[in-house]
């Protein structure tokens, strides 16, 4: 045997092989490794009372999960009703919208035309029919209401007395039909002779017409006065049967109250206008009197 195929040492030892994967581990690297310790009795208890929890779990939940199953299917139900029932109710409220606006659409029309009646019935209520003007009462109230406010501010109140001249003649000289358009013709003329929102042209009674003018004093009533003339003036209705002239004329008689003296009532400035009204009618007719003037006369009649 030669020498390299001799496999022990020159004492009689056989060689190791050098390769370090010709063998296994080696005492010392056995030594170092990692040993699994073994289970104690404590833990292989936990890890079965583990498992047997576990066990248990599964068996409840197997148990239990057809119910679970069930209540979701009812939810599901349940579901599907709210929004079925929510969608119903959604449409319902729509239709409630609709018919609440319709609805209210026919309250606005009868609110208005509820207004609108109100406003015609007032008209109506303080309107004298046959000539459009402000009727008695109406007269009443604001020459009431004028008189007690002018005088709480001290301002002047006038009041214009007009009465048409021979109107019985007229009436039976031409029939009542057309005394009637005379009547309606002539409270027009008096009405376009006064421009402010507070002045109030009215029927006093029969052929006798009435103008509230406040805030006036006795140079503006008298401006107002000879306004009436001339309307009346250029009217020309004719009058055959008038013993003044041939067409339809008018009297007049104003006072004018400086300040209203609410200690008095307010029939003394109707008075005045009255007398005023009267004295015209006694003396030319076809013109106007002011009772401050007619006062002046008689005081100085009565002094000398």
């Amino acid at each position: 045997m030669s020498p390299a195929q001799d496999s022990s040492s020159p004492n009689g030892q056989p060689l190791r092989d050098s390769h370090p994967h010709s063998a296994g581990p080696t005492a010392s690297s056995r030594r170092s490794m990692p040993r699994t310790p073994p289970l104690s009795a404590s833990a292989a208890g936990v890890e079965a009372q583990s498992r047997d929890e576990l066990r248990d779990e599964l068996v409840w939940f197997r148990k239990h999960y057809p119910l679970v199953e069930q209540e979701l299917a009812d939810f599901k139900i349940l579901y599907d009703t709210i929004v079925q029932h929510a969608d119903l109710m959604q449409a319902e409220l729509i239709n409630r919208c609709v018919e609440l606006e319709a609805r209210n659409r026919e309250i606005n029309d009868l609110n208005r035309k509820l207004a609108s009646t109100q406003k015609e019935l007032e008209h109506l209520v303080r309107t004298d029919p046959l000539t459009q003007l402000a009727n008695r009462r109406f007269f009443d109230a604001t020459l009431e209401r004028e008189w007690i406010c002018l005088g709480r501010d001290r301002k002047p109140l006038s009041l214009i007395m007009i009465d048409i001249d021979f109107f019985k003649l007229y009436n039976d000289s031409y029939g009542h039909q057309q005394g009637d358009g005379c009547l309606i013709a002539v409270s027009k003329a008096m009405r376009d002779a006064v421009h402010r929102n507070d002045d109030v042209v009215a029927r006093y009674g029969g052929e006798e017409l009435a103008i509230v003018l406040p805030n006036t004093d006795e140079e503006g009533a008298t401006a107002v006065a000879r306004k009436c003339l001339e309307n009346m003036r250029a009217l020309a209705i004719p009058h055959r049967s008038s013993p003044l002239c041939d067409r339809v004329t008018i009297s007049l008689g104003l006072a004018t109250a400086v300040t209203p003296d609410l200690q008095q009532p307010v029939d003394t400035l109707i008075r005045r206008a009255d007398t005023a009204l009267y004295h015209t009618k006694a003396t030319a007719r076809n013109g106007y009197t002011v009772y401050s003037e007619l006062a002046g006369r008689s005081q100085a009649g009565r002094e000398g």
